[in-house]
């Protein structure tokens, strides 16, 4: 797990986690964040995620196949599409 932080005030801005060649981060701007590490780059692409706010915390599954988000519900996103959840708690 890797945390960014606001340089101003320390405040801890984001987490971000990873298995395989991705790594993810959830925002307060109620997105994930995905970068794919294979691609050799910086680019990332934006995941509309945080459907009622701020993406809490984050996590993913031990094969790197599952993500979850929550920020007042539970997503589980399929990593290889990314494009809706899954299942919603």
């Amino acid at each position: 797990v890797m945390q960014s932080y606001d340089c101003g005030t320390l405040t801890a801005l984001q987490d971000c986690v990873g298995h395989g060649p991705l790594v993810f981060a959830g925002a307060r701007d109620g997105a994930v964040y995905v970068w794919d590490t294979r691609e050799g780059s910086d680019r990332m692409r934006r995941v509309p995620a945080g459907r009622n706010g701020a993406v809490g915390c984050l996590d993913v599954s031990s094969d790197g196949q599952l993500l979850a988000t929550s920020t007042t519900m539970v997503d589980l996103w399929d990593t290889r599409k990314l494009n809706k959840p899954v299942v919603s708690y």
